[in-house]
């Protein structure tokens, strides 16, 4: 650990250790929280979370430790390991409790299951549970824990979005219950044990946090953020004697939250907490990162192939764009591969190209391929809105094409599929990244309900770095003629 991380993680520690002190046995708790570390746990995690815990028995002043949920998938490591490097490191932090977000089931249900069984710490999720035994699916609701009283409660809330028909390898034999109904019941049981403090963790919107503030016997909501939720910077917020307090996201800094009792309720300050850089000095620990380190670099370092040109991204024609389109096809099997310029996010070097180069190449995160099927004739639409009133340009692959000038009193498109020419009347499978299936309207002309697309259970960085290590670099331009009609995009 160099000097400036030393002095961060020294003023960490003065900041627990001079926290408020006890006026009485159970008037004052901390709370040390984050969320959404989606597979990147920072080493300088555990170095605070470390130190605040001695100076939590220096103080005498009870600490609870909580992760907000999806900290197991999302980076290289964790996509490499599936999920194990992130539990392992996360079992060495040891929060006192978590629960799930929508990310933590990204893989699958069995492959959460199998991650459940090796967490050394509770996973909460009252609201979450298995219709074969009605058994949480985290292990656990709500627990009492942390200080020597034992009175602090605390009840995790899965992410209510959950419910995923589309997708039932995500959630399995899963059901989710209403947030009221799952929290009424765990709060009041909590309360009969003696907790003097309710704590519920959830992950989740604004709306969820509201509706949970609203039930009577909750303390504090600590909010674990989803997309379109306010920041996590924002002050906590009160309803009623219930305070919200919303947790920072991604790992560069946890909130510390202290309350203290007083005649008409629980009194709150929230204040962030930069995690220190540097690693722990323990042998095993370092021994680990250093080898989950080394495994993505190892990774990264294949080489498949070498170019005598660079491949820039484009937004015409070009050898990636083709490229990437030929692995989305090959390896779902399908006939034809549409994929949009503005997904493919960095181009490929002069000279040797590694499979870091195909990965920085892909949209970062969990994304899956969806294939589905489409007539000829609407094959011949897709084509002709590329023509005339593209959104975006779409490379191709299976498919080549003539240009349309049609509009001007020339030849309509002629196209060909594996060499034939296209049969309006037979049916052909398509495969769409996940962007594309996202906007699948505007660039294709097709709604979503009409195409029905599945999900291919295969992520797309998988999918064409195995392309890549399979096939090399090998690509044919000149499936989409250069020039267009209409207002095509430069």
């Amino acid at each position: 650990m160099n000097q400036r991380s030393r002095f961060a993680l020294t003023l960490a520690v003065l900041t627990f250790c001079h926290a408020p002190a006890l006026a009485a046995p159970g008037s004052s708790a901390t709370f040390l929280a984050w969320t959404d570390l989606h597979g990147e746990i920072p080493s300088g995690l555990k170095l605070l979370v470390d130190s605040a815990r001695e100076a939590s028995k220096t103080s005498g002043r009870p600490l609870v430790v909580v992760d907000g949920g999806e900290a197991f998938l999302g980076s290289r490591i964790a996509h490499l390991t599936r999920g194990l490097s992130s539990t392992a490191e996360m079992n060495w932090i040891r929060p006192d409790a978590m629960t799930l977000g929508l990310g933590d089931f990204d893989w699958d249900r069995s492959r959460l299951d199998s991650l459940l069984k090796v967490i050394d710490f509770p996973v909460l999720t009252a609201n979450l549970r298995r219709n074969v035994d009605d058994e949480p699916i985290g292990g656990s609701r709500s627990l009492l824990c942390c200080d020597d009283s034992g009175t602090i409660g605390i009840v995790g809330i899965g992410d209510p979005d959950l419910d995923y028909p589309q997708r039932p390898a995500r959630n399995g034999d899963m059901r989710v219950d209403p947030v009221a109904n799952a929290v009424e019941g765990e709060v009041s049981e909590l309360r009969a044990k003696g907790a003097r403090l309710v704590a519920v963790l959830v992950h989740g919107g604004s709306s969820v946090a509201q509706t949970v503030a609203k039930i009577p016997g909750v303390d504090l909501v600590l909010l674990a953020p989803v997309p379109g939720v306010p920041k996590a910077d924002l002050p906590p917020r009160r309803v009623g004697k219930t305070w919200i307090a919303t947790l920072p996201a991604g790992g560069a800094q946890v909130a510390r939250i202290d309350l203290e009792s007083t005649d008409t309720g629980w009194t709150i300050s929230v204040a962030p907490v930069k995690v220190p850089a540097g690693r722990p000095l323990n042998a095993a620990w370092k021994s680990m990162r250093n080898h989950h380190d080394s495994l993505v670099a190892a990774f990264q370092a294949r080489e498949v192939g070498v170019l005598r040109q660079a491949w820039p991204t484009t937004r015409r024609e070009g050898p990636l764009g083709d490229w990437m389109a030929d692995a989305l096809r090959i390896k779902t099997g399908s006939d034809i591969a549409f994929v949009p310029a503005s997904w493919i996010r960095s181009g490929f070097p002069k000279g040797k190209v590694r499979v870091g180069d195909v990965w920085n190449a892909v949209p970062p995160g969990l994304n899956m391929a969806s294939v589905f099927t489409l007539p000829g004739s609407d094959v011949m639409k897709v084509l002709q809105r590329q023509m005339r009133r593209s959104k975006e340009f779409l490379f191709v692959s299976g498919l080549t094409c003539s240009p349309d000038s049609s509009m001007f009193g020339g030849n309509p498109i002629a196209a060909t599929v594996g060499g034939k020419p296209l049969d309006k009347s037979a049916y052909y499978r398509i495969a769409i990244p996940r962007q594309l299936r996202n906007d699948i309207f505007e660039l294709m002309g097709i709604s979503e309900a009409s195409a029905n697309p599945e999900w291919t259970e295969t992520w797309e960085s998988d999918l064409v770095i195995e392309y890549a290590l399979e096939h090399g670099l090998e690509v044919e331009v000149g499936r989409v003629p250069p020039m267009y009609g209409g207002n095509a995009p430069r």
